[in-house]
């Protein structure tokens, strides 16, 4: 995933909102926005199907679980420090999702590994009992415990001031939890999403790429070839949890950036959620 923004607001009635796009190269075979289970944990996220599963599951970019814990990861770009032969970071979220270990616990064991992998952000979090939502970069190492508020993260660091990432999060920030099962709410986040605006000059963040290739995934939604290579955003997912509920919209793109499939889910959190 390339672009995520969220408003945490644990002791509200919606303490989880969030709209996110996942930028890909269009020959990675991905499954869309489903309900699987594995290691009796039920799980709503899309899968990536480009690599065999592990322990019986298959990596992911963002997803909640029906005990409230929920996870998303951004992929840091710094093309000069890329290993290809990495192994996948998309399961650290379905691992995440499929254990009972805390936020934090959780991280200390993904930082005592994390060199083996490109670089990541990862965000996780729980709902209910002892709500917690944190960060984690694993080029610094620093995890951040988030406070309520509204947060964004796109392939740099939590909260950098790419243009598209602060657009994101100024449109989540203006839900309103008491409001969000509008439809109204849901199609302005995914309005925001579609934005195909791209940005020069000085607004250009520089992660590595070359000047053009940075303006092309300067904007919200990608749509682009990219040296012989069909890359953008795949899916743009809105999703939030109110009064007991997790409840996500994802709409998939094919290689021209048209919509080919929407899917909509819902997943009745535990009334025990994660101690």
């Amino acid at each position: 995933m390339c672009l995520i923004a969220w408003r945490w607001s644990p002791d509200s009635p919606a303490p989880l909102i969030w709209a996110a796009n996942r930028d890909e190269f269009a020959h990675r075979t991905t499954a869309p926005l489903q309900a699987w289970s594995a290691k009796g944990h039920s799980v709503l996220s899309g899968l990536d199907l480009a690599l065999s599963p592990i322990q019986g599951m298959h990596g992911t970019w963002a997803g909640i679980n029906a005990q409230g814990k929920f996870a998303w990861l951004t992929n840091i770009r710094n093309p000069m420090q890329a290993n290809p032969e990495a192994p996948s970071r998309g399961h650290l979220v379905s691992r995440f999702l499929c254990n009972r270990l805390r936020p934090a616990d959780y991280l200390a064991s993904v930082h005592a590994k994390a060199k083996r992998f490109n670089g990541f952000n990862l965000v996780v979090g729980q709902i209910g009992k002892n709500p917690a939502c944190q960060h984690y970069n694993s080029a610094t190492g620093i995890v951040t415990a988030l406070k309520p508020g509204v947060y964004g993260l796109s392939n740099a660091d939590l909260d950098s001031p790419w243009p598209k990432t602060r657009a994101l999060v100024q449109a989540v920030g203006l839900q309103s939890a008491a409001q969000f099962g509008n439809q109204l709410n849901i199609q302005a986040l995914f309005v925001a999403l579609a934005n195909p605006q791209r940005c020069g000059g000085d607004d250009l963040p520089a992660s590595g790429v070359p000047i053009e290739i940075e303006h092309v995934l300067s904007s919200a939604f990608i749509a682009a070839d990219i040296r012989g290579n069909a890359y953008g955003t795949r899916s743009s997912t809105v999703g939030w949890v109110h009064n007991g509920s997790a409840l996500l919209e994802e709409r998939s793109f094919d290689a021209q950036g048209l919509c080919n499939n929407t899917v909509q889910h819902a997943l009745t959190l535990a009334d025990t959620l994660t101690e």
